[in-house]
This record gives structure tokens, C-alpha cells and sequence, in this order.
């Protein structure tokens, strides 16, 4: 079973981190996200507090990833860059051979 420090995590982000900080980062974490981090740790899921870590900023990114694509679609709608759901289905229909509405 991996450990670590009660109070003090040592985690090296540099694939993750957006800045041009390169060395070892110390970080102070609480005792919940202790016991988190430790649960992936003993289930097997992970190696180390780093991959851990590692794991959950690539879930955040792809989380930004995610609002910035939904907050550009809403700007597409606003400037009339849309099709509705009927316009799209006749489209198809008409291009495939089918009759029949949905």
C-alpha cells in the first residue's frame, strides 16, 4: 500500500499544469482529499498520489474542454448558425429516399 504524508503531498504536474513552472510542486492537502486520494490508491486504480492527481486534472480539462464547446454552440445559435431538428430530418430524407416522418 502506497502512503504519504498527513499534511504535505508531493506532486509533479508538468504534463498537466498551463504555465511554464517546471520543478516538483508542494502541495498542502486536506485530510479528505487525503483519504480520497488513499482509496484510489488501495482499490489499485493508481500507482501513486501523483497519477492520482494526474487522472483528476485531465478530468478537469476535458470539463473545460466540454464548457467551451457548449458556450461556443450558444453563440452559433445566437448569430443564426443553427438548423432545427425538422429542417435537418427533411434534409436527410430528402437526400436518402425516405418518406416517412419520424
Amino acid at each position: 500500500m502506497s502512503s504519504f504524508s498527513d499534511t504535505t503531498i508531493i506532486v509533479v504536474l508538468t504534463e498537466v499544469l498551463h504555465s511554464c513552472y517546471t520543478g516538483p510542486m508542494e502541495l498542502k492537502v486536506s485530510q479528505n482529499l487525503q483519504r480520497s486520494i488513499q482509496r484510489h490508491l488501495d482499490r489499485g486504480d493508481f500507482s501513486t498520489p501523483e497519477e492520482v492527481m494526474q487522472a483528476a486534472l485531465a478530468q478537469l480539462d476535458d470539463y473545460d474542454e466540454t464548457i467551451e464547446d457548449i458556450q461556443a454552440s450558444f453563440g452559433d445559435e445566437q448569430a443564426g448558425r443553427v438548423r432545427s431538428l425538422n429542417d435537418v430530418d427533411a434534409s436527410l430524407r430528402e437526400k436518402y429516399g425516405f418518406n416517412r416522418p419520424l
